[in-house]
Order: C-alpha cells, then sequence, then structure tokens
C-alpha cells in the first residue's frame, strides 16, 4: 500500500519534501552524516523519482566520500564515492536531466581522474546552457559556463583523457605499480608537457 501512504503524506503536508531537503542538505553542511543520510533515505522512499532529490543524494555522498578522505579513511571514502556514483548515473540517466546534473557529475568524474567522462559531462552541461542568456543564467550560472569551459579546454590542452594516462592512475590506484610506471612513461613520451603525468610518474 506504498502508494496509497505516500498519497496520504502528501495531503496531510504538501511542503514535506521541501522541509526534509533543507534539513537533510543542513544535516550533510554540518556532517552530521548519520542523521542525514537517514533523511535523505526518507525522501527516497517517498518519491523514488525525484530528479532533486537523486541529484541532492548523489552530491552527498560525494561530500560524504571527500570529508572521509580528508580523516584518512579511505576505505570508507571509497565505498561512499561508489554510493554517489550511482545516483550520479541514476540523475545523468533520467529523462531531460538538468544542466546541474552534468556540471556536478563533471566533478565528481575530475576527482576520479575520469578525465573522459569529466569531458563529456561538462560540455553536456555548456550545450545545455548555449542559448541561456546571462541575466537569466544569473552571476552563479556564469561562472559555472566560464568554469565548465576553462575544464574542457585544460583537459584538451593536456590530453588528459588519453587512455594510457587513465590506466596509468588506475593501476597506481589498485597498487599495481609496475604497470602504472610503464603506462605512464608511455604517455610522457607523446606528452612530455603534462606536469600531472610527471606528478603520477613522481607518485
Amino acid at each position: 500500500h506504498v502508494p496509497y501512504y505516500r498519497e496520504l503524506l502528501l495531503s496531510a503536508k504538501p511542503d514535506i519534501k521541501q522541509e526534509l531537503t533543507e534539513a537533510a542538505i543542513l544535516k550533510a553542511r554540518n556532517e552530521d552524516f548519520d542523521i542525514a543520510e537517514e533523511i535523505f533515505s526518507a525522501l527516497r522512499g517517498l518519491d523514488p523519482e525525484n530528479p532533486v532529490t537523486v541529484l541532492n543524494t548523489a552530491l552527498f555522498f560525494d561530500q560524504r566520500a571527500e570529508s572521509y578522505r580528508r580523516s584518512g579513511l579511505n576505505d570508507d571514502a571509497d565505498a561512499y564515492d561508489a554510493s554517489a556514483y550511482k545516483y550520479y548515473k541514476q540523475a545523468l540517466g533520467a529523462d531531460s536531466p538538468a544542466p546541474d546534473v552534468f556540471f556536478n557529475a563533471g566533478f565528481f568524474y575530475l576527482k576520479q581522474k575520469d578525465f573522459r567522462n569529466a569531458k563529456d559531462c561538462f560540455e553536456s552541461f555548456l550545450a545545455l546552457t548555449v542559448d541561456t542568456p546571462d541575466e537569466d543564467l544569473g552571476e552563479n550560472g556564469i561562472y559555472k559556463k566560464t568554469r565548465a569551459q576553462e575544464i574542457v579546454n585544460d583537459i584538451n590542452s593536456r590530453n588528459l583523457e588519453d587512455e594510457q594516462f587513465k590506466a596509468a592512475f588506475e593501476y597506481i590506484s589498485n597498487g599495481q605499480e609496475e604497470k602504472g610506471l610503464e603506462s605512464i612513461r608511455a604517455f610522457l613520451q607523446n606528452n612530455p608537457q603534462v606536469w600531472n603525468a610527471w606528478f603520477m610518474l613522481g607518485w
């Protein structure tokens, strides 16, 4: 009888989604992660396909992973990254995703050193906002467009979506240093100007 109870709850408290969303974001901001996760879970139970809830859930897990990684809890961070990835994929797979979905997913992929998907997301964001006048975008929207274009240009200029670069990062992350060294050296032969690659070689 879940649909009946959802309808009953929304009839009794029409603003409940907005109230719960604001509470969850506030808890996440204060790093009260367990409570925030429970609230986001309740929101998904209330409206599983709501695109705002799906994106906010992805952002929440992304933030939680980042916090844990800063604290040196890398295994926990990896687990929350996997959860964030799941919800970003769901948000990207929705009918007509909002531009912000691509913008935020782009930064997630960027942190994962998945430059190809990051570039795809930022290019999609730019394509969706290209015809929107600056006055409609506002200051934040203009900043996002500028930042997205900068990142796309940077990835292009440094050839960061090259498969050898990506493979090297994955090998090193998985403890296969010799294979990682082989891949990054091969990448550097063709791209000696890319400082990220020299950094990875040093790593």
